[in-house]
């Protein structure tokens, strides 16, 4: 019976050998099934970028559009509530004018009396 003595300078060398043959493989592998080559990979790769890039452009364009118009509805609608409330302003600043000067005319006969 012979017995399997470990040597690890052995070892190594075959784990870095077999290493290096697994990635030769899968190099030689991927050339082959790669469906593209490299310069139209990247080309098409440039290409999704730059669809990516004038798609977020048009949606900040659009999105920009969008919120000027909401702003401006907002100010149209706070401008005509602002007017609503400056009519009423007027509206009750004469009936409370009225008020006082009816006050007052009461105030003047009430002491003129006494």
């Amino acid at each position: 019976m012979t017995m399997y003595k470990y040597d690890r300078r052995e070892s190594n060398t075959n784990d870095v050998l077999m290493f290096i043959a697994g990635a030769g493989l899968g190099i030689g592998l991927g050339m082959l099934l790669a469906p593209k080559a490299g310069q139209e990979t990247r080309d098409a790769i440039r290409g999704k970028v730059n669809d990516g890039k004038d798609y977020l452009a048009r949606r900040g364009s659009d999105l920009t559009r969008e919120l000027a118009n909401r702003a401006s509805t907002l100010a149209d609608k706070a401008s005509e509530l602002a007017e609503k409330g400056k009519e009423a302003v007027d509206k009750h600043r004469s009936s409370v004018a009225a008020a006082v000067d009816a006050g007052r005319q009461a105030y003047r006969e009430t002491v003129s009396t006494v």
